[in-house]
C-alpha cells in the first residue's frame, strides 16, 4: 500500500520551471505594451504613437 505522505507530483521539471521563470515575464510584458497600443488605436490617437516612436509621416 502506498503512504500518502510519501506520494510526490511534480507539475514541472526543474529546467522547464527555471526557462518559464524567464520567459513568461517578458511575455507578460509584451502582452500589456500590445494591449495599450490597440487600445490607443482604438481611441484614434494613432498620430501620437507614431511620434513617440519617432516614425516620419507620410505626406
Amino acid at each position: 500500500m502506498v503512504d500518502p505522505a510519501d506520494v510526490r507530483i511534480v507539475l514541472l521539471d526543474s529546467a522547464t520551471a527555471a526557462t518559464l521563470a524567464q520567459v513568461l515575464p517578458l511575455l507578460l510584458l509584451t502582452l500589456m505594451v500590445e494591449l495599450r497600443r490597440v487600445e490607443v488605436h482604438r481611441r484614434g490617437r494613432i498620430r501620437l504613437t507614431r511620434s513617440r516612436r519617432g516614425a516620419r509621416r507620410r505626406p
